[in-house]
C-alpha cells in the first residue's frame, strides 16, 4: 500500500504544532488535544493539531491494521520522542502520544 505521507510531512505538522502557547489554567502537563486544551485553542489552532494528529496516525498506520514499526522508526531517528502500545481496554487497538516541545499530542489507531 502506498502511503503519500512522508516524514518530512510529520515533521511540519509537528513544528507547527510546536508553536502553540499553551492555555492559561491548571492544564500542565495535559495533551493539546484533551478536553482541557483543545476546546481552549483557537480555530486556527484547532486545525493545526488535527492535521497532525492526522498526518501521524497516516503515517504510521500499517496495511494490517496495527502501527507500522519502520514508520516509528523513521519518527524515531528524526529525534521525534514517540511511543505506541495497545489499548488496555481493546487490544486489537493502539494508542500512543507524540511529544513536541513542551506539548504531548494523544494518538488512537
Amino acid at each position: 500500500m502506498f502511503n503519500p505521507i512522508t516524514i518530512n510531512d510529520v515533521e511540519k505538522a509537528l513544528t507547527s504544532v510546536g508553536s502553540i502557547e499553551r492555555p492559561y489554567g491548571d492544564n500542565e502537563g495535559d495533551a493539546i488535544n484533551s478536553r482541557s486544551i483543545f476546546p481552549e485553542l483557537t480555530e486556527e489552532e484547532k486545525w493545526i493539531v488535527n492535521n497532525a494528529v492526522n498526518t501521524i496516525e497516516e503515517y504510521i498506520d500499517g496495511y494490517d491494521g496495527y502501527p507500522d514499526k519502520r514508520a516509528i522508526s523513521r519518527i524515531q531517528a528524526k529525534g521525534i520522542d514517540i511511543s505506541i502500545g495497545p489499548d488496555q481496554n481493546d487490544p486489537y487497538k493502539s494508542r500512543g502520544k507524540v511529544n513536541i516541545g513542551e506539548w504531548d499530542i494523544n494518538l488512537n489507531l
